[in-house]
Formats: structure tokens, sequence, C-alpha cells
């Protein structure tokens, strides 16, 4: 930690702005598994009226970089997202998790199935998805985000309209579910 703060100090200042909340995160430990369950309209970039959107997303808690774990955890996600309107998303991808604090910020990618149901057209049904979370966490390890998503097929076919949801989500530790409290762990 001395080393990083060290690095941290030597820095041009919009870096040294950092150092306090890295420094504060290298302490952190192990991150577990968790249960993403999120609602909340999609559509809402669009001049169409809403659907429903609902989600589902296991996150591991593996860290794919451990030697990063310190700053940050990237980490494999799985989940399934349903509307309103019967469309059906399901994927994978990775989440960069992020902490200051009980702040956390954990932006993602996922590359997905998508059948359309009586949703919205994508023009494929491979689509890709990024999401912006924010969010609160409580120290027995659940927490609380609004996330903002886009989903397209990223140009693979002439039709690539693409559409953003904003829901509200809940993550709650996989232990916690089961009654084994002992294994939460401070994320």
């Amino acid at each position: 930690m001395r080393k990083l703060t060290v690095i941290a100090a030597a820095a041009p200042w919009p870096f040294r702005a950092l150092a306090v909340p890295l420094t504060a995160a290298s302490a952190r430990t192990p991150t577990p598994a968790r249960l993403d369950i999120a609602a909340g309209p999609t559509d809402v970039l669009a001049r169409v009226r809403p659907a429903a959107d609902f989600r589902l997303d296991y996150r591991s808690g593996l860290s794919l970089l451990p030697c990063l774990r310190h700053l940050f955890t990237l980490q494999p996600f799985v989940g399934v997202e349903t509307t309103s309107r019967h469309s059906v998303w399901g994927g994978g991808g990775v989440e960069l998790d992020a902490h200051w604090g009980q702040w956390f910020m954990s932006p993602t990618v996922a590359v997905s199935g998508y059948a359309r149901g009586a949703g919205k057209k994508l023009g494929s049904i491979v689509e890709f998805r990024s999401t912006a979370e924010a969010g609160w966490r409580f120290d027995d390890g659940l927490r609380l985000s609004v996330l903002f998503s886009h989903t397209s097929n990223a140009g693979l076919t002439r039709s690539n309209p693409g559409t953003e949801a904003l829901p509200v989500s809940v993550r709650v530790p996989i232990g916690a579910l089961f009654g084994n409290e002992g294994n939460i762990r401070s994320v």
C-alpha cells in the first residue's frame, strides 16, 4: 500500500486525487458470489411506449485479474433478461467492480442471444449489452444501484436500432439467500 501511495503522490494532479480512494480500496477482501435482480423501463430514449425490463444475473465473485484486486475486480457474469413484450436476452460477459467506501461503480460488457417475442426488432439474434451501474454497498453485502444499459448488434446487420434500459438493481450475496451469513464477507 505504501508503494501505491508514493506512486500516486508523484503523479500529475488528476491522478493524485485518486490516491485516497485507491489506497482505501486496497484493503478490500474477496467479493462473494451474488445474484443481481433488476427491474425498470426499457426503450427509455426512444419515442415509443416503454416496456418493463426484468433481469437476473449471477456474479461469480471470481477475479480474472487477482493481481489488480487492490484497485478493482474484473469478474465474469451470466444472466437472463426479459421484457413485458416477451423479448428474451441471455448471455454473459465481464464486470469491472470498483468501489470507494460504500459507493461502487460496475460497468459491464456482454454478448448474448436475443429472441424478439413481441418486442423491438434489434436486427440480429446476436446482441451486445454495455451497462453503467452505480450504487451503495451495505455492510451485510447487499447492494442497491441504478443501471443504464444499451443493447444493440453493434452493426452486425444493416438494421441496428438498439435499445436502452434504466433498471434499479438489488444484489444479494448467495450466502444470505441460503442462510449461510458466515460466508458473507466485507465487499
